[in-house]
């Protein structure tokens, strides 16, 4: 049997899903002719798709090697390095792919699904917009378009695409439930909520869109119609997960309550091992909640376990990041910021997660002259354009430093356009509010982009702060909470780069204690409303004004009467938390900085 023979009955095999004789096969035609290109992208493409990114990689390789014009091969290629996050050497292959067959529409999405992937949206879109002018039927490069608006905050847009791909195609429902998403983004609850009945109505998955349904309208305060939405699901599926964690965020537990029995039965049971850390941080909160401390411990130890073995923390890069802001921005840069406008309606309200950011925020957007940035993202998008990965990264300190005075005043009116764009949506507002906890980092930005921004940092107990990340399910960002002590490292840098702002005077800096914050509300708002230059309105502690939706994971809790329920919470968890203490001995008082076993 000739080499040619051979290739062509491990192809064969290789279509029918017989993999393992076809990987046989093809090994079998390199070891007769180990220069054979399409041999070695053959069996790249089966290696990449057992999740072998390695091996494939290295085939592929070499079959761009043998012939380095041709486009399939370098498109494979680069698949297999984005699927390795390897963004930029994905990008050049893609671009070689382009120049070598330059009107192949897939390959340009391709190119503009990475730049995308990457955090490089503006590069992303012209690129879709060309593909889409060589295939303009096509519902999925619109619809990834659709979704690099998104991605990009420009929620519109987003819409516009999601609507022209739904024109032609109706029953998509991938694209009507993403649309849903943005329009969930967006605040627009009730056109959010009839997408997702129509979603549910053409097909889909109806435990995911009524779970879907019910978050929307938990974010817009309507709590009993949520309710509704999540014990549909749980009625018709048992096991459904979601539904019952979404539930979990907006009741407060009893002793004898059913939901309680019914998380435990479900780990019991067994679960999907993905859900499984979720209702085990859900059981923890309630377990806190009825006072059996040690047993919602131990449930938080499993599921932050879990979690960090799925998504492993590097302390390393934040600790570069603020090394290299506090280096980079100092008092001689602070010093040489140009200001191209005095617009004083923006105010960001920053500071650690669990710290009272979403407290505060909802307390001035009850305000009739405040209200929610409905833009939110534009700093992290120009945070990754700064950085020039699309990403927030280490060196984002001496890049801030290197932007030129140019540049800076295109920064101050994309800010101005941005918050001028809300002027027609968003009334008269005196004050639009950004309340992003991880947004203390992007102070010095927020200075070059809004120099007549103020700023509104909460505080809280160190231990307290880091026991209630602790006890949050943080599926994306925040990797560091998995662990007391990576917490309290990270806790210890925040308070660092904090410290650096307020020393530079990088914008004029309000703080509140969450302490205060609940122990003395109305004098506590009336100081914030000073500073922000607004009067006294007690509608901001009326919690029967709704101030709009609300997306943090506090949506429940801010719209409850202010308590003290969580102060000094750490004290009935005190033995557990020892590498809390060692870390943070230097922010407490000596006797808390003690270990436990010291203290008894």
């Amino acid at each position: 049997m000739t080499i040619a023979q051979d290739l062509e009955r491990a192809i064969l095999h290789h279509r029918s899903g017989r993999l393992a004789e076809a990987q046989q096969g093809y090994q079998s035609v390199l070891a007769q002719e180990p220069e054979n290109a399409d041999a070695h992208h053959l069996l790249g493409q089966l290696l990449a798709g057992a999740n072998r990114a390695t091996e494939a990689v290295h085939h592929l390789e070499k079959a761009v090697e043998l012939a380095p014009n041709e486009a399939l091969y370098l498109r494979s290629l680069g698949l297999a390095l984005r699927r390795q996050n390897r963004f930029r050497e994905a990008a050049e292959t893609f671009l070689r792919a382009d120049r070598a067959k330059p009107n192949d529409p897939v390959i340009k999405t391709n190119l503009a699904d990475t730049f995308s992937a990457a955090g490089l949206y503006q590069q992303a879109v012209p690129l879709y917009r060309e593909a889409l002018a060589l295939q303009a039927d096509s519902p999925a490069i619109r619809r990834n378009l659709a979704q690099c608006y998104s991605l990009m905050g420009q929620y519109d847009e987003a819409v516009k695409e999601f609507e022209a791909v739904l024109q032609n195609n109706p029953d998509d429902n991938v694209s009507r439930t993403r649309m849903a998403d943005v329009l969930r983004e967006q605040g627009k609850t009730d056109a959010a909520v009839a997408a997702y009945r129509e979603a549910g109505e053409r097909g889909g998955d109806k435990a995911e869109l009524l779970t879907k349904t019910g978050i929307v309208l938990q974010q817009a305060g309507r709590f009993d119609e949520a309710e509704s939405n999540f014990r549909s699901v749980m009625e018709g599926d048992s096991s459904f997960a979601p539904a019952l964690l979404n539930l979990s965020h907006q009741h407060r537990f009893s002793a004898d309550d059913p939901l309680l029995g019914r998380m435990a039965g479900m780990l019991a049971e067994g679960v999907r091992e993905e859900w499984r850390p979720q209702i085990e941080f859900a059981l923890a909160r309630a377990c806190d909640q009825i006072g059996e401390s040690d047993r919602a411990f131990s449930l938080l130890q499993s599921a932050n376990r879990s979690m960090a073995a799925s998504a492993p923390y590097d302390p390393a890069p934040f600790a570069a990041l603020v090394e290299g802001l506090i280096e980079n921005c100092g008092h001689a840069w602070r010093a040489g910021l140009a200001s191209h406008s005095a617009d004083q309606r923006p105010v960001f309200v920053v500071g650690m997660p669990r710290s009272g950011v979403s407290l505060v925020e909802e307390l001035l957007c009850r305000h009739p002259q405040a209200k929610r940035n409905s833009d939110p993202g534009l700093i992290e998008l120009v945070t990754g354009e700064v950085c020039g990965g699309g990403r927030l990264t280490s060196g984002f300190g001496s890049k801030l430093a290197a932007v030129i005075p140019g540049e800076a005043a295109r920064l101050q009116a994309r800010m101005t356009a941005s918050l001028d764009a809300q002027g027609s949506t968003e009334g008269d507002a005196q004050r639009i509010v950004t309340a992003r906890p991880g947004y203390y980092i992007h102070l010095g930005l927020i200075a070059m982009m809004a120099p007549g921004a103020r700023v509104i940092h909460c505080r809280r107990d160190p231990v307290d702060t880091c026991l209630s990340i602790y006890f949050q399910d943080y599926r994306q960002g925040h990797q560091y909470g998995y662990d007391l002590e990576q917490t309290a490292v990270t806790y210890l840098a925040y308070r660092q780069l904090m410290d650096h702002w307020l020393n530079i005077g990088v914008l004029p800096i309000h703080e509140v204690d969450y302490e205060s914050l609940v122990t003395a509300p109305e004098e506590e708002t009336r100081r914030l409303l000073s500073f922000l230059g607004l009067d006294w309105d007690a509608r901001c502690l009326d919690t029967s004004v709704n101030s709009g939706p609300i997306r943090s994971g506090a949506l429940w809790d801010v719209r409850q009467a202010i308590h003290q329920r969580s102060l000094r919470r750490w004290e009935r968890y005190e033995e557990h938390l020892d590498p809390l203490f060692g870390v943070l001995a230097s922010l407490l008082p000596q006797e808390e900085a003690l270990p436990a076993e010291e203290l008894r």
